[in-house]
């Protein structure tokens, strides 16, 4: 009876696993309601150099849940583990379970990579398919310019990871598209959340670039300049 009832509920985690993969409900950037890197207010530089931003809620929240998920499944290994060991189970107990315990495993590890604030890369088509949506709000030179300052970006962190919501940011004040239409689209498109393209806007006017009740760049130049002299600026500039 053990058995049984581990290997339904097993089934039923792997179950919903499967769906939240295939809904993008566990990818930083995919869908609508997945988990965006800025709503769970992930953990930055910023917050090492000032300790005390850590004790708001919204920060501390992610180290407790990341560590919360990864105790959840080291008990849902180990005790998979122990019932495989003294109960001798089905074979089909067994590949549920091993199949329940990777997905777990694997959506686990992702959860708490993003909640610590590690950058996911993006892929090409993922990016061109934001382009295309971009294009059809701001224009086609604005959609351009987002692709140019995206893939700028990555190559000036020499890492390849960039930035698709400050790239967008940027576009968006180059093509004087309004702060709102951006918030809406983002959203919309599964880009980023509200509150991410604000903080983009945030950090970008601290350093000094945005002017965020205009919605525009602040120095002239930046309006006209080549896509890879803006990503340049701005990614060397707000990780001052």
């Amino acid at each position: 009876m053990l058995e049984g009832f581990l290997t339904a509920g097993v089934g039923a985690l792997l179950a919903v696993g499967a769906w939240g993969l295939y809904a993008g409900r566990f990818d930083v950037r995919g869908g609508r309601n997945q988990l965006f890197v800025d709503d769970v207010a992930y953990l930055t530089r910023e917050d090492l150099r000032e300790p005390r931003r850590l004790l708001e809620p919204s920060k501390a929240a992610n180290p407790v849940i990341a560590a919360l998920e990864t105790l959840l499944l080291g008990i849902a290994t180990v005790t998979v583990v122990a019932v495989a060991a003294r109960t001798e189970p089905a074979p089909r107990f067994l590949a549920v379970a091993a199949a329940g315990v990777l997905v777990g495993g694997y959506l686990v590890g992702r959860g708490v990579y993003v909640r610590l604030g590690f950058a996911v890369p993006e892929t090409a088509r993922t990016v061109d398919a934001f382009g295309r949506g971009f294009e059809r709000v701001a224009g086609t030179d604005a959609a351009t310019d987002f692709a140019a300052i995206h893939d700028a970006m990555g190559r000036t962190r020499g890492t390849g990871d960039s930035d698709a919501a400050t790239a967008a940011v940027l576009a968006a004040a180059r093509a004087d598209l309004d702060h709102g239409t951006l918030r809406s689209w983002a959203a919309d498109s599964g880009l980023a959340s509200p509150a991410s393209v604000d903080a983009r806007v945030d950090d970008l006017a601290a350093a000094g670039l945005l002017d965020p009740d205009a919605f525009r760049l602040v120095e002239d130049r930046l309006a006209t300049a080549d896509p890879a002299d803006v990503a340049a600026v701005a990614t060397n500039a707000v990780a001052a």
